[in-house]
């Protein structure tokens, strides 16, 4: 064997997967983030269009898309010591649909807004 295959094997087992595995894979993920909240890692923002009684939230837009939200099961309110100060986030677990002319699909998702900037944040679908 020589040593460039030698160097080329090690490689192969050292850092487990090839490039086209890594390909193939971030693919998948991106696919899958296609969906109707699919993919979803970590908070993601979002714009909120409107409210209900000026605090529940009723509708947002979400990568170029608007999402209506017709029921709000729970919600809930942290307060907590962060590493720049005084963290509160209002928390909301709503059910929400794309809006008319789209897919009909719907998903239970937790959205938060954060008190400080008064900015809005898709953090996962709930189960």
């Amino acid at each position: 064997m020589t040593m460039s295959a030698a160097l080329d094997a090690t490689r192969r087992l050292d850092w487990g997967q090839s490039e086209e595995e890594r390909e193939r894979r971030r693919n998948r993920r991106a696919k899958s983030g296609a969906s109707l909240f699919g993919g979803l890692i970590g908070p993601k923002s979002i714009e909120m269009l409107e409210r209900r009684h000026g605090y529940f939230p009723q509708a947002f837009v979400w990568r170029g898309r608007r999402y209506e939200i017709w029921a709000v099961q729970r919600c809930w309110t942290i307060t907590r010591r962060g590493l720049r100060g005084k963290v509160e986030r209002h928390y909301f677990r709503v059910r929400a649909r794309e809006a008319a002319g789209q897919s009909e699909k719907t998903a239970t998702l937790e959205i938060y807004q954060d008190l400080q900037d008064s900015t809005w944040y898709l953090e996962r679908r709930a189960a």
